[in-house]
């Protein structure tokens, strides 16, 4: 009788004794799981005890965890940072900026995503500081130096080619076309255009960038020139040819091409007063050949090189006579 009582008790003791264990297995595979995880992740990752005075105030941030990634990121291994202060694995820092945003996330418990710029090693960093636990913070951390001096090139970049678009003296314009529902293209529309666009055209910025091209030069859809574009914008083929266009009473030098699909960009030239200019020498020269051959004295021009005569350029008509 006090036997099966014994067994049974027993068993009894038994059964939360092996639940405990199954429950210690599980948390410790489910370690083992999450430790895998972070050693192996791309980012740098970090677990740092939050050390708190008597009256809970955070005084400290110990480290107690970082995986590989991380001691990368750092450029010193892993298990030299472990047990140590924060501050002292970040003594670079004169102004405490970045220790102070990682002891005000510990204090109140909100997380904080921000940029941060290293200036020991002129790298960027993506940092994600959060409680996973009251008295543990978590530091996730990314390295996109890559990424910001792309940035920061493309924008140098941006500005030099800027400045030459509109210092430029030929004026340029970049356009989209419009399509109808059946894809036949029935307009554009102006994205940009520089300075010498409004010197050119007298057509001032404001009145172009987001207007269709009917509304800055009525009647264009219905000419050669629409056609050009058009054709220039679907196929990519650039074309340069002069043209006059009336509605602007001007002549102008144009190179047309796709900068992208269903795009087109315009460099193109005034050269009406140079036209305007040719044609008036023509006329004077017109006017000085019939003058020089009306005349009713024989003349010619002769060419002197070298200080000995030359041939002879031209002769008047009456020089035939003489």
């Amino acid at each position: 009788m006090s036997i099966r009582l014994l067994n049974k008790s027993l068993t009894q003791e038994a059964i939360p004794v092996s639940g405990q264990h199954e429950a210690e297995f599980q948390l410790n595979d489910s370690e083992r799981l999450f430790k895998n995880v972070y050693d192996n992740a791309i980012n740098g990752l970090g677990l740092c005890d939050v050390i708190t005075d008597e009256d809970g105030t955070v005084i400290d941030l110990i480290v107690s965890y970082l995986n590989p990634a991380y001691g990368k990121i750092l450029r010193r291994k892993a298990e030299d940072a472990l047990g140590k202060s924060v501050g002292d694995l970040i003594d670079w820092e004169e102004d405490g900026s970045l220790l102070a945003r990682l002891f005000k996330v510990a204090q109140t418990g909100e997380a904080l995503q921000f940029i941060y710029h290293a200036p020991v090693s002129a790298r960027h960093f993506a940092v994600s500081a959060y409680r996973s636990a009251p008295k543990q913070l978590v530091i996730d951390l990314k390295d996109i130096s890559a990424a910001i001096n792309a940035q920061e090139a493309l924008a140098k970049s941006e500005i030099k080619y800027r400045q030459l678009f509109e210092l430029s003296i030929n004026g340029f314009a970049l356009h989209e076309m419009v399509f109808d529902k059946e894809g036949k293209p029935v307009d554009f529309r102006y994205l940009d255009v520089n300075s010498a666009f409004e010197e050119q055209t007298g057509i001032k910025r404001e009145n172009v960038i987001g207007k269709l091209g009917t509304e800055v030069l009525p009647g264009i859809e219905k000419t050669e020139l629409f056609e050009i574009y058009s054709k220039v914008a679907i196929t990519g083929k650039a074309q340069r040819f002069e043209t006059f266009y009336e509605p602007l009473n001007r002549h102008f030098l144009i190179l047309a091409f796709s900068p992208e699909i269903n795009h087109f960009a315009t460099i193109f030239m005034d050269f009406t007063e140079r036209l305007q200019a040719n044609k008036i020498l023509e006329e004077s020269e017109l006017n000085f050949r019939t003058l020089f051959n009306s005349m009713l004295q024989g003349l010619f021009i002769r060419m002197i090189r070298g200080g000995s005569p030359g041939r002879t350029k031209q002769r008047n008509t009456f020089w035939v006579f003489c």
